[in-house]
């Protein structure tokens, strides 16, 4: 029978606090029995996190080992969720705390207005204007509401599929196949107007496009960084194709170039 398996999970990980609390401990502490207990929820056993421990060390210690289950570096991890109503913060999101403590480098925007830019990825930036580019381009895709119409062409697509070909027969699969090569093109032409909304945002910003490319071209010249950034320029456009594009855009458009404004010195600690 052929595989058919489009996801699958390659490494588990989990972190317990040593502190434990058990049933006959809180006999101690209320008027309950061991029995009751356990007669009612199952339980003999809590295990209690000290004051010091945050929600992103339980969770960072569980990612580490699942990545070593799955002989993975963190580095190629593209996308970090983290699941919780008991974050560090309210804001930002955990996730933020969780890739900085693993090692994993990367960018993600989420649907609700939120842009993450992983301390990976400043690393890689030497200017200012580098770092509003990048935002400037996850905002583009907000304004033209990319992500919403990525989400319902997906529901669409599978439920079309479906429907129509049956959830598991060779045509199907072909039809599939095909839709997502057709995804992946429409995904670059959002990234190349998205690209487009970038440079508008520096003019305005800062009254010329100066530092819009380096970012691409520092990744042309590092053969890691392909590899540690594969996510990012995976559905994105040839990163030279993409720099052509901009000049040409500006050019175009009648946008300067001119000296950017430098990093700012980052703490990460706080």
């Amino acid at each position: 029978m052929e595989n058919n398996v489009k996801t699958m999970m390659l490494g588990t990980g989990v972190a317990i606090p040593p502190k434990t609390l058990t049933n006959q401990d809180l006999e101690k502490i209320v008027d309950t029995s061991d029995e009751w207990i356990r007669e009612r929820t199952g339980m003999q056993v809590r295990h209690i996190v000290d004051d010091e421990t945050q929600n992103s060390d339980l969770s960072a210690q569980a990612a580490k080992q699942a990545l070593k289950d799955a002989d993975m570096d963190a580095e190629e991890i593209d996308t970090l969720i983290v699941a919780t109503v008991t974050g560090d913060v309210t804001f930002p999101a955990t996730a933020c705390y969780v890739q900085d403590k693993i090692g994993a480098v990367n960018a993600a925007a989420f649907p609700g207005g939120v842009v993450l830019v992983f301390t990976g990825l400043l690393d890689k930036m030497r200017s200012e204007n580098e770092l509003a580019f990048v935002l400037g381009h996850e905002l583009g895709h907000f304004k033209n509401r990319d992500h919403l119409k990525g989400m319902g062409r997906l529901l669409v697509l599978l439920v079309g599929s479906v429907f129509v070909l049956g959830p598991d027969n060779a045509l199907g699969n072909l039809a599939l196949s095909s839709l997502n090569l057709a995804e992946t093109g429409f995904s670059r032409r959002q990234e190349s107007d998205a690209d487009e909304f970038a440079l508008k945002t520096l003019q305005c910003r800062y009254g010329h496009v100066g530092g819009a490319t380096d970012f691409f071209a520092t990744m042309m010249k590092e053969e890691s960084g392909l590899k540690l950034f594969n996510h990012f320029f995976a559905s994105h456009p040839d990163s030279q194709k993409r720099i052509d594009a901009m000049d040409q855009q500006a050019d175009q458009a009648g946008y300067p170039q001119k000296a950017t404004v430098p990093m700012p010195v980052l703490d990460k600690e706080s």
